[in-house]
């Protein structure tokens, strides 16, 4: 059956883009299909609903539209490469990924997701994912900087931490700490502390002392002492040259680490950040080692105002704690000198100042021999073991006047010749001497005791000589005393008054010190009491005795209940003012003898039993009489008159 299209015009060729109505004939479709090389070719336009339905390949290049310096092709087998501006840019090899090319470039061979980085490839990338990971474990969220890391936060108690590992060979590899740090963490630079610590390997045959191979020193920065020397440690893996890698443990004070952080440099080795709660490791030994607290400026010493290539500060003051005014070096504060070191005038050690905690001692030298030592017990001079608290051996104690002339005190070691040459009489080694100044008139020593209270009341002591003995007692007992005291209130040109007053013991154990005899301000002497009689210069309770050898020839005293005179002779007795027992008030015993005469009274008492015996003198108008009273009766007395004058 054949199809006629009416009205249609058609033609035998039709021109290309004519998109007319026109039907083309068999001819023309015959005719484009041979123009077209047999194969799977890409259509010129092909849209969505012309897919392609077979692999595309091409010879090497698809280039940019008037560019070929920016393709994309296959530059040969296995690669595949992306190029702009005639440069590669990315490099797709049997290898892997390169950005550039392969063959000057490192190849990406794959992308691994590993927490803790343990395949170590050199080919591949890692996802962000696995890198944070890895950074947050080994540094604790640490500050930016590959070499700084946080410090471990410590509470209420100072506590041990392994803060990290060096791991290097010997040959003198060095790795520098330096730790910014605080003991708590109020608004004071009190607490504030940097800490720089060096380490360095040793040359893989020495050792210190201890058989340690390496070196360490350390000094801090900063008014806070948290960190010293035994509170620093290095523990190596191995003893000696063995070792191969160094820990480092701190011991961190109270409240410390909070915000606080370290950093690490070295160019040889690998230092590994720990963090670890620890123990003190322990004393110095084969693979402990505790850094040396030093801080040294120049070739040696810090040198200030010396001048010269090791001198620094040159011509200027230097002060610590203050601005340093007044002399080259000026400190307000303390000083420390670690043990064993000199404070020196000139050579070391010759004229010096020395301090050991060891034996917990000061020395003072001079000519490199010591001439005194402060220890525990107290100060020597002249002996390197005092036993007291001052122990002075081998010499004299003299001090002098202002002009230089003879001391006033000596204490001597030895005592020769005569006074008039440094010697005195009757006084042995080691007894104390005062002795005047003056070198060609001698003035008389003077020993003052002065008590320096500024408002001296009445009764206060002044001064005491006291005498002490030791014979059953480690820190003796006091035998006799001399005390000076106030007899009034001093002040506004008023010297107070003295009293002098002399006390002993009884002797019996535990018993003190009682007053025996005194002067008062008025030059009166009261023996046996403290009040003195009205216009006495002598005052004496109970008794007074004078002896001719150890004979007693006279005695006063209160016996009977009077004064009561003993001339030492056998009846030789004296009383005045008897008790009510007795019938006179004067009583003799023996004779009276009278070089001149004896002169009576005028007696007008009654004849008595109490007057019997006694005679008087009487004057009546004109007459006188002298009188005896005589018993007269059993009971009865009166006065018989001997002679009657009158005029």
């Amino acid at each position: 059956m054949a199809i006629k299209f009416l009205n249609t015009a058609t033609a035998a060729t039709q021109a290309v883009g004519d998109n007319s109505t026109k039907i083309a004939t068999t001819a023309y479709a015959d005719a484009a299909a041979s123009a077209i090389p047999i194969g799977n070719y890409l259509p010129l336009s092909a849209g969505a609903s012309k897919p392609l339905t077979g692999g595309l390949h091409i010879p090497h290049y698809i280039y940019h539209a008037g560019d070929t310096g920016t393709h994309i092709g296959y530059p040969s087998v296995g690669r595949f490469t992306i190029a702009t501006g005639t440069a590669t840019r990315v490099d797709v090899t049997n290898a892997g990924l390169s950005l550039g090319d392969y063959q000057t470039n490192v190849s990406v061979s794959t992308i691994l997701d590993e927490d803790d980085m343990a395949s170590d490839s050199a080919t591949a990338l890692v996802t962000q994912q696995s890198i944070k990971t890895y950074v947050d474990a080994q540094t604790g969220n640490t500050p930016n900087g590959s070499n700084i890391y946080t410090m471990p936060t410590i509470t209420g108690t100072a506590t041990w931490v392994l803060l990290g590992r060096f791991t290097a060979n010997n040959g003198g590899q060095s790795v520098f700490i330096k730790m910014v740090t605080n003991s708590g963490y109020n608004s004071t630079i009190d607490q504030n502390t940097e800490v720089y610590i060096r380490f360095k390997t040793s040359n893989g045959s020495s050792v210190d002392a201890n058989g340690f191979s390496g070196d360490s020193s350390f000094y801090t920065i900063g008014a806070n002492a948290g960190y010293t020397g035994g509170n620093i440690k290095w523990v190596s893996n191995a003893a000696g040259a063995s070792a191969t890698s160094y820990e480092l443990y701190i011991k961190m004070p109270t409240y410390s680490g909070n915000g606080s952080f370290y950093s690490v440099e070295n160019t040889v080795g690998t230092w590994t950040p720990l963090n670890n709660a620890a123990t003190d490791p322990g004393a110095a030994s084969s693979t402990i080692m505790l850094p040396i607290k030093q801080f040294k400026v120049g070739g040696s010493d810090l040198v200030v105002g010396g001048g010269g290539a090791n001198s620094y500060f040159a011509n200027s003051n230097v002060g610590i704690g203050t601005t340093g005014g007044n002399a080259k070096l000026e400190v307000a504060g303390d000083v420390l000198i670690d043990s064993g070191e000199y404070l020196s005038w000139g050579t070391a050690g010759a004229t010096s100042i020395e301090g050991s905690t060891a034996s917990n001692k000061l020395q003072f030298r001079t000519s490199s021999t010591d001439r005194m030592i402060i220890n525990d017990t107290g100060v020597g001079i002249g002996t390197a073991i005092p036993d007291q608290k001052l122990h002075i051996k081998g010499g004299d104690i003299q001090t002098q006047d202002t002009t230089g002339l003879n001391g006033v005190l000596r204490i001597r070691a030895t005592i020769t010749g005569t006074p008039s040459t440094g010697g005195y009489p009757n006084v042995g080694a080691g007894d104390a001497v005062i002795e005047g100044g003056g070198t060609t008139q001698r003035k008389p020593g003077v020993i003052t005791l002065m008590n320096g209270d500024s408002t001296i009341s009445a009764g206060q002591d002044l001064g005491v000589i006291q005498f002490v003995g030791k014979d059953d007692s480690a820190t003796g007992y006091c035998t006799s005393q001399i005390i000076s005291t106030t007899s009034g209130t001093g002040g506004s040109g008023a010297s107070g008054g003295g009293i002098l007053r002399f006390l002993t013991s009884s002797g019996n154990t535990g018993s003190a010190v009682e007053e025996r005899m005194r002067i008062n301000n008025s030059g009166r002497v009261m023996i046996g009491t403290t009040t003195a009689t009205s216009n006495a210069n002598l005052t004496v309770k109970e008794s007074l005795a004078i002896q001719s050898g150890s004979s007693t020839v006279l005695s006063i005293s209160t016996a009977y209940g009077g004064a009561f005179i003993n001339t030492g002779t056998s009846g030789g007795t004296v009383n005045f003012g008897l008790p009510s027992s007795y019938t006179t008030n004067v009583y003799v015993q023996g004779t009276i003898e009278a070089v001149s005469s004896v002169q009576m009274g005028n007696n007008t008492a009654a004849a008595s039993a109490a007057n019997a015996g006694s005679t008087r003198y009487r004057v009546s108008g004109n007459n006188s009489y002298m009188d005896m009273s005589m018993r007269t009766g059993a009971t009865t007395y009166a006065w018989v008159n001997i002679v009657q004058n009158n005029w």
